[in-house]
């Protein structure tokens, strides 16, 4: 950066991009940090928190199914739950650059494709800062949680009703697994799988035109969130959360998704301009052989000028031919 002294005025000379390569750094910074205070207590939560100790009833018969491993792993589904989302995205953004073919800002819509991604990024930090900090503060146990911790009840006198004071005698079981087993309100996966299901169509709906087909786009939406579903229903064969918990896991997805499509998704798709033109993203222009190119704005005015000028050295008189002033 450079400065010009004009008469006592110093004036500040740089690139045009400067001021608006500021502001995209400006905005991502406090995006970033605002990431991070919410993200942080999301990981917090779901490695140390410490869940509310509640009692149980003995003849509680929701409590007494065994114990079954995962049929989607906390892995798998964060994978899926990423991965299709943005391959509809991505897809989706570079089909509209291949249709329309822009010369001026052509990275518009990868643009889009970022800031669509990171909207739904966001939405997921939100919508499990909210499962993780209601599962502890709400402490329900799990389906399986006499299998899990097999409480004495030759100690235990049950015509007290509500029992709160009990010991687990499960050697077998770890520490996470004896926390995991009072975490579970509401359902974690349904949550997630829903919001997924429910923000990609509605990008979908917003975005994506298929001309090839009327029901295609409506059958493929209504495939996502029937996935959504099934996912939410291995949690209930895998005796991982009572009914209750699989419908507020859903219900809360659902919202959710649509609440941060509205208000963050949709704003993505409006702004189609970075207002930053980054060298290796914009596309040459090439001209045809013998094809007349847009002259520059400097170049257009002085041809315009000239032109003007030789046009008035020049008359057409009543035989219909062109006579020259200058002669005259």
């Amino acid at each position: 950066m450079s400065h010009i002294d004009r008469g006592g005025d110093t004036t500040c000379w740089c690139c045009p991009n400067c001021v608006g390569l500021r502001r995209i750094f400006a905005r991502f910074f406090v995006d970033v940090s605002i990431w991070i205070i919410v993200g942080v207590p999301v990981l917090y939560l779901y490695k140390n928190s410490v869940p509310y100790r509640r009692g149980f009833f003995c003849d509680d018969d929701s409590l007494r199914y065994p114990y079954k491993e995962n049929t989607i792993s906390d892995d798998l589904l964060l994978l899926i739950g990423f991965a299709l989302p943005f391959v509809v995205f991505m897809l989706n953004e570079s089909e509209r650059y291949r249709v329309t073919r822009k010369t001026d800002h052509v990275n518009k819509y990868l643009v889009v494709f970022l800031k669509i991604s990171c909207a739904y990024a966001f939405g997921f930090t939100i919508i499990e800062l909210i499962i993780q900090g209601a599962k502890p503060a709400i402490g329900r146990l799990r389906p399986h949680f006499f299998d899990v911790c097999k409480p004495d009840f030759s100690k235990i006198d049950c015509t007290k009703g509500y029992i709160t004071d009990y010991n687990c005698t499960n050697a077998n079981i770890s520490d996470k697994l004896d926390r995991e087993s009072r975490l579970s309100f509401p359902s974690g996966h349904a949550g997630f799988a829903m919001y997924s299901a429910i923000f990609t169509a509605l990008y979908m709906e917003k975005q994506v035109t298929l001309r090839c087909s009327a029901v295609a786009k409506c059958f493929t939406q209504t495939a996502m969130v029937l996935l959504a579903l099934m996912c939410a229903v291995t949690r209930l064969y895998d005796n991982r959360h009572h009914v209750s918990d699989i419908v507020a896991g859903c219900v809360l997805g659902a919202v959710i998704g649509f609440y941060m499509f509205k208000v963050l998704g949709e704003k993505a798709l409006r702004s189609r301009t970075l207002h930053l033109k980054i060298p290796f993203l914009m596309r040459k222009q090439h001209h045809r052989k013998g094809e007349i190119s847009t002259p520059t704005p400097l170049l257009s005015q002085t041809c315009s000028s000239s032109s003007t000028t030789e046009m008035n050295h020049y008359f057409i008189g009543r035989d219909g031919k062109e006579s020259n002033l200058s002669n005259v």
